[in-house]
């Protein structure tokens, strides 16, 4: 692919993170593992902040350590049709479109983005606060699900309230909670979709509780799967 890339993860914890690359090793890009970024919404606003700063590369695949991608192809296709199309950034919407997450909707979950650093190394102010004309930029055609344009549920949102700040073009991914979910309340995985509405990655959430045997036992069961999937293609 004649795109210029590389994959960033939040790593927290070194064994999850090597699963999640472990379905990632056919391709040949390299890889940045970024720690030391706390934990909850300031940990992801100081991660986001490293990797729109990243200069490495033309374009940041973001892929969180409990986020196992099982079609390698629709992940790289995603990105040659942002590129295609003059997208700077795709995510999930942080609201409407899973019932797990209720937030503001123009907000990205930064558990998976690909980012065109191009465009985010050029933004100089972050720390921007949500304004009405915001909302033309929600995906209504996604919403399915409960959501607040005045929920402000983490830092992180002034990041997205930046870039459409700054006219960036966004993509919103459409997403659905996994049917092999246990009935624990607890149980949120997610299975995120391409532009072309596809599945190609299992988000399970919460990596950061990882030592706790439930989450862990929640996460493996996901990177499993992940696994599963990808063999039969």
């Amino acid at each position: 692919m004649d795109i210029d890339y590389i994959i960033a993860t939040r790593s927290m914890f070194p064994r999850l993170t090597k699963k999640c690359h472990s379905l990632l090793k056919e391709i040949p890009c390299k890889r940045e593992k970024i720690k030391h970024t706390g934990s909850g919404g300031k940990g992801a606003t100081d991660y986001l902040n490293r990797i729109f700063k990243i200069n490495k590369a033309d374009w940041v695949i973001n892929i969180d350590e409990d986020a196992f991608v099982f079609d390698i192809e629709r992940m790289l296709n995603l990105m040659k049709y942002m590129k295609e199309n003059g997208y700077h950034i795709c995510g999930m919407p942080d609201g409407g479109v899973i019932p797990a997450r209720i937030g503001n909707p123009i907000v990205m979950n930064p558990f998976f983005n690909i980012i065109d650093t191009r465009f985010t190394r050029k933004i100089d102010n972050f720390d921007i606060v949500f304004e009405d004309w915001m909302k033309d930029s929600c995906a209504t055609h996604l919403m399915k699900s409960d959501y607040s344009y005045d929920k402000y549920l983490e830092k992180y949102y002034d990041m997205s309230f930046a870039l459409l700040k700054n006219k960036a073009k966004i993509l919103y991914l459409n997403a659905e909670m996994a049917d092999f979910r246990s009935e624990d309340e607890r149980d949120i995985t997610t299975i995120l979709k391409d532009h072309e509405d596809v599945p190609f990655l299992i988000h399970s959430w919460y990596a950061r509780k990882y030592h706790r045997p439930f989450t862990k036992k929640r996460i493996n069961r996901d990177y499993e799967k992940a696994k599963e999937m990808k063999e039969k293609g």
